[in-house]
């Protein structure tokens, strides 16, 4: 089960996924919770 930061973490990630002039800041995202995983 994801923790609530990591549930938010990932609603942000796949709404900011949803806009392509976002992409990169998604990426960040991404990155930034893998390895805070």
């Amino acid at each position: 089960m994801l923790n609530d930061k990591e549930a938010e973490a990932m609603k942000l990630f796949y709404k900011i996924l949803s806009s392509d002039s976002d992409r990169d800041m998604a990426w960040r995202i991404h990155m930034i919770a893998k390895r805070n995983a």
